[in-house]
């Protein structure tokens, strides 16, 4: 889920009302927008440009559609109300029933505010706000999911809630409040704070997306992944599984990479019975565990080398906890 979709609201926004006050009262810039509406009023005495009824905006390949839209040119404020949409070429889509800015990209708000992001996610507020001289942005009252619902569905398979999620542009996070996970509609834990870094930002250390679901032999699960960047040549990846049926598991990826070559090492380990595919436990408990690595090096440009090794304490480790 990405908090900038405020910001480049407002960026489509300051341009194309810069552009319609200029047309308004000067020859028209090199950069021209597009203007169609029911109706179009300039008011000299009020310093206001006004569209009404269908109004469509297209400026710099962003097309801006909205019931009514003001700019005030005494205030340098920009509103536009109504069934507010903004595309953009990347296939971003906005929604909004009221947003409100400057021209120059400073605080700004929209009113039930939606992003669609091409691939199917999508996120919704009731409220968002823009902090330029801060760098931040707020969005109040979030519901964010990736999953696309099928005809007849009333609600994604999975959805992230939150009381307030905040994207710090400094430093390039994005953090939650009163954060619940929600499977089918059912809250399934919740976390009081939860953070991440920005999908757009250099590779660093944060909490990946989870993977939960229901399985015959485990009961419900939860797989948190934590990534670890140790250094600019290697990483760590940590994501313990939680098990209705079962004691919790650790799985750590391990990878560094030389100037010749790499090396990959999976592992886990567990304390539990063995059990069979509908989760009935036989047998003592005690530490199980597999591990896979493998290596490739480069001698030369002709000749390469490398190894491999694999190890599990039962011949059924991997099937029973769906380790690939």
């Amino acid at each position: 889920m990405r908090l900038t979709g405020l910001s480049l609201v407002s960026l489509a926004l300051a341009q194309m009302m810069m552009a319609i006050a200029e047309e308004a009262v000067a020859p028209a810039p090199v950069e021209q927008v597009v203007l169609n509406a029911d109706e179009i009023d300039v008011n000299e005495g009020e310093n206001t440009v006004i569209a009404t009824g269908n109004v469509e905006a297209v400026y710099q390949g962003r097309v801006l559609r909205a019931d009514r839209l003001e700019y005030n040119r005494s205030t340098d404020r920009i509103r536009a109300t109504g069934n507010v949409v903004i595309l953009d070429e990347e296939g971003l889509q906005r929604f909004a029933e009221e947003i409100e800015t400057d021209s120059r990209l400073g605080d700004g708000y929209a009113i039930d505010f939606a992003m669609r992001i091409p691939g199917g996610a999508v996120a919704t507020a009731g409220s968002a706000a823009r902090d330029e001289e801060a760098g931040i942005n707020t969005m109040d009252r979030v519901v964010f999911t990736a999953c696309e619902m099928c005809e007849g569905d009333t609600r994604p398979t999975w959805a992230l809630r939150a009381r307030r999620a905040t994207m710090d542009e400094n430093s390039q996070m994005i953090s939650y409040r009163d954060a619940v996970l929600e499977v089918a509609g059912v809250p399934v834990i919740y976390f009081p704070y939860f953070a991440h870094p920005d999908p757009n930002s250099e590779r660093r250390s944060g909490f990946l997306p989870p993977d939960f679901g229901m399985s015959s032999k485990r009961g419900a699960f939860y797989q948190q992944p934590y990534y670890w960047a140790i250094s600019p040549s290697q990483d760590l990846t940590l994501s313990p599984q939680f098990n209705a049926k079962v004691n919790p598991l650790m799985a750590l990826e391990y990878r560094k990479r030389f100037w010749s070559g790499d090396i990959k090492a999976d592992f886990s380990f567990t304390n539990e019975q063995d059990f069979d595919s509908d989760g009935e436990k036989f047998g003592d408990k005690e530490w199980r565990g597999h591990i896979f690595a493998d290596g490739k090096f480069r001698i030369n440009n002709e000749f390469r080398w490398g190894f491999a090794a694999e190890h599990m304490t039962d011949d059924l480790y991997t099937q029973r906890y769906d380790i690939p």
